[in-house]
């Protein structure tokens, strides 16, 4: 399983900043650091602590104090600390979304009828063909219309 830190090393952002840190600018460290800070969310709330571990030891004390820094930044104060954290305790799983699937005598439930390798019902049929006749009504009306035109 790739890591965050290893996807913004494929993308060519290097794990810690360059040697010459002290060429980048104050905006260049700020993006560098931010990049970092989103990875270590990521992998504190996705990995296992021996993927932190191994990230932590490839960044110098100096990149992992900017780090820290950033998420500091980036964490909403106004929130209460249990709010933050309350992923730790019940991860939610995602919402299951109940579709409403379109009633027979749609055109919606005559795809699904077909979609599923159903023959169609008597209501779904009479759907279709219902907007094929209006669908070539309205193409033959076009058709006029453009030969009065030309």
């Amino acid at each position: 399983m790739a890591t965050a830190g290893a996807s913004r090393g494929e993308a060519g952002a290097p794990a810690s900043p360059p040697k010459h840190r002290r060429g980048m600018t104050q905006g260049e460290r700020a993006e560098w650091a931010k990049g970092r800070a989103c990875d270590l969310a990521v992998l504190v709330r996705d990995e296992g602590r021996d993927s932190i571990a191994t990230w932590l030891a490839q960044h110098d004390r100096q990149a992992l104090e900017a780090i820290v820094v950033t998420l500091a930044a980036m964490t909403p104060v106004d929130r209460p600390v249990s709010e933050l954290l309350a992923w730790i305790d019940s991860p939610t799983p995602a919402p299951k979304v109940r579709l409403r699937l379109a009633p027979c005598g749609t055109r919606a439930a005559a795809e699904r009828h077909r979609d599923n390798g159903q023959a169609l019902c008597d209501p779904c049929r009479e759907a279709v063909r219902a907007y094929d006749r209006e669908r070539a009504r309205s193409r033959r009306g076009t058709a006029v219309e453009n030969w009065r035109v030309a």
